[in-house]
C-alpha cells in the first residue's frame, strides 16, 4: 500500500529517517493538517479503554445535523459514518466488547428514527445499517470466552426481536463462525423452548444437526414443505437415503406446487433414488420433474442417471417442450448446449413465425444465440437472428434502443462476410446485404433517427435521396 501512495524514491528516503526526525514529520502534520491530526489521534494515541467513549462521541458529532431531503448529502452522511464512526466502533468493541454491545444494540434500535429525518430512496443506509448489524455480532462474538453461550443467545434473540424486524435470523448464518457453534446451538434451544419452530429448524439446519429433525418429524410438527426437504436433505449426507425416499414420497404434491417447492422436492429426491442405487427410478423422476417444472436442468440429471445416447434423452426432452410451444424448446436447447439442433429448428422458422417468438425473449438472450451460433459455424442462423432483433426495434419505433439495433446490423452484415458463397443444401437463402438494406429502406425510411445511428455506426453505409448505398469491406 505504502509503494502505491509513495513513490520508490520517496519510500527509501523516508525509511532513511531516523526516529527522532520521524516523530518530528508527524507532528508537523498533525499541526498544520487538522485531518491528519484526527486520524492520528483516534487511530493510533487513544487508550483502548477510551476508544468506545471517541466512538460514541464521533457519531454523536456526525448524527448532530443530519441531511434531510438532498439525496446526494444523505448518500455522503452514511459514507461518513461507514467510513469514519463504524472503524471507531470496532475498535471500541475489541477493547469494550460488553459495553460495545449495547451501544451497537442502541444505535440498531433508533436506527429507524434516525433514517425517517431524510431522504433514503437511493439505499446509501443500507450498506451503513448492515455494518452496524455485523458490529454488533462482532461484539457478542467477543464475548464467547467469558460469557455462557445460553447467555449469549438469549442476547442474540432479544437483540432480533428488539431490533429492525427486516433482519431475519438467516443473516446469522454468515456469522456461525465467529458466534461459533455453541452459540448457535443455544440460540436454535432458546427458539425451540419458545416455540418458535420455523426458527429452530433454520439453525438446526445451518448446524446440520438431525437429531433435532428427527424429534420434530417423530412428533409430527413441520409446518412447511421446505422443511421435510430440508430434512430429507440432511438424511441423504446421512448416508440414510432411504429414510428420505420415505419422507418425500410421503408428500403432498398439491402442497409443495402451493408453497413453489416442487422444483427443489424433485431435486432431492433424484438425489437420495441416486445415492440409495435406485438409477431407474431417478431417471423416470427427472423425466417427471421436467414435464411438471419446465426446469431444463433435469435434463443433466436424466442423463446422469441413464444409459440411452446424449441425443436420444434430447429428443424426449425436446418431445416434451414441444407441447409448451417453439420458445421453450427454443430455450431447452441453449440451456443444454445443443447448438446444431438450435440452429437446426431456427432455420425452419418462417420471418414470420421467428420474429412473434423472438419478440418474447430479451435482446441480450437473441445476441448470444447469434454469437454461438455464428462462431459455430450456423453463419445464415446468425445473420436471421440479428435481422430480426433490428426488425423488432424499428417495426415498433423504440427510438431508446435505434443505436443497439443499429449495432446489430453491422453484426449481421460482418457475419454475412463471412459466408460463403455457396449454402449448405436445405439452408434458407440470405438475400444480399444490399438487397436488406434496400427492403429495410423501403420500409422504415421515415425514421431518420434510425438511419442516423446506422450511419454513425457503419461508415460503409451512405444514404442519399435515392435510397441507401452499402459499400463492403474488402479483407
Amino acid at each position: 500500500l505504502m509503494a502505491r501512495i509513495l513513490t520508490k524514491a520517496q519510500l527509501s528516503k523516508l525509511e532513511s529517517k531516523s526516529q527522532a526526525e520521524l516523530l518530528a514529520i508527524v507532528l508537523d502534520l498533525a499541526t498544520h493538517l487538522p485531518l491528519a491530526k484526527k486520524h492520528l489521534i483516534n487511530q493510533y494515541l487513544t487508550a483502548e479503554d477510551a476508544l468506545l467513549a471517541l466512538a460514541k462521541k464521533e457519531y454523536s458529532k456526525l448524527t448532530r445535523r443530519p441531511p434531510s431531503w438532498d439525496y446526494k448529502e444523505v448518500d455522503a452522511f452514511f459514507d461518513t459514518l461507514q467510513n469514519q464512526f463504524i472503524p471507531l466502533l470496532a475498535k471500541g468493541i475489541v477493547a469494550s466488547p460488553r459495553e460495545g454491545e449495547l451501544f451497537a444494540l442502541e444505535l440498531l434500535a433508533n436506527a429507524r428514527a434516525l433514517y425517517e429525518k431524510m431522504d433514503t430512496s437511493s439505499g446509501s443506509w443500507e450498506d451503513y445499517h448492515l455494518a452496524l448489524v455485523e458490529q454488533w455480532l462482532m461484539a457478542i462474538a467477543a464475548q464467547r470466552e467469558s460469557v455462557p453461550p445460553e447467555v449469549l443467545a438469549r442476547r442474540l434473540r432479544d437483540g432480533l426481536s428488539d431490533i429492525d424486524p427486516s433482519i431475519s435470523i438467516t443473516c446469522l448464518f454468515d456469522y456461525r463462525d465467529v458466534l461459533g457453534s455453541p452459540v448457535m446451538r443455544a440460540l436454535r434451544d432458546n427458539y425451540a423452548a419458545a416455540g418458535l419452530l420455523p426458527e429452530a429448524l433454520g439453525l438446526s439446519f445451518e448446524l446440520r444437526d438431525i437429531a433435532f429433525f428427527d424429534s420434530v418429524q417423530q412428533a409430527g410438527l413441520f409446518s412447511h414443505p421446505r422443511q421435510q426437504i430440508d430434512y430429507a436433505r440432511l438424511l441423504t449426507d446421512e448416508l440414510r437415503a432411504d429414510q428420505a425416499i420415505a419422507v418425500l414420497e410421503a408428500m403432498d404434491s398439491a402442497l409443495l406446487q402451493r408453497h413453489r417447492q416442487l422444483n427443489l422436492w424433485h431435486q432431492v429426491l433424484i438425489r437420495a433414488y441416486l445415492e440409495e442405487g435406485r438409477r431407474a427410478d431417478a431417471h423416470a423422476q427427472a423425466l417427471r420433474a421436467f414435464a411438471s417444472t419446465r426446469a431444463n436442468s433435469f435434463f443433466a440429471s436424466y442423463c446422469q442417471s441413464g444409459d440411452e445416447p446424449r441425443e436420444v434423452a434430447l429428443g424426449q426432452f425436446v418431445a416434451i417442450a414441444e407441447s409448451w410451444g417453439l420458445r421453450e424448446v427454443l430455450l431447452l436447447l441453449e440451456e443444454v448446449d445443443a447448438w446444431p439442433q438450435l440452429a437446426q429448428r431456427l432455420e425452419q422458422c418462417t420471418d414470420a413465425d421467428l420474429q412473434e417468438d423472438l419478440s418474447l425473449l430479451a435482446g441480450s438472450t437473441v445476441r448470444t444465440w447469434s454469437s454461438r451460433l455464428y462462431q459455430q459455424g450456423f453463419i445464415v442462423v446468425a445473420v436471421r437472428l440479428r435481422r430480426q432483433l433490428v426488425a423488432n426495434v424499428v417495426n415498433q419505433g423504440k427510438s431508446t434502443y435505434y443505436t443497439g439495433a443499429a449495432s446489430d446490423l453491422k453484426k449481421s452484415l460482418d457475419y454475412q462476410a463471412a459466408l460463403k458463397v455457396e449454402q449448405e443444401d436445405g439452408e434458407r437463402p440470405l438475400c444480399s446485404p444490399q438487397e436488406y438494406l434496400n427492403q429495410l429502406y423501403q420500409q422504415h425510411k421515415r425514421k431518420s433517427s434510425f438511419w442516423e445511428a446506422v450511419r454513425q455506426k457503419l461508415p460503409a453505409i451512405t444514404m442519399s435521396a435515392s435510397g441507401v448505398q452499402y459499400q463492403a469491406e474488402n479483407k
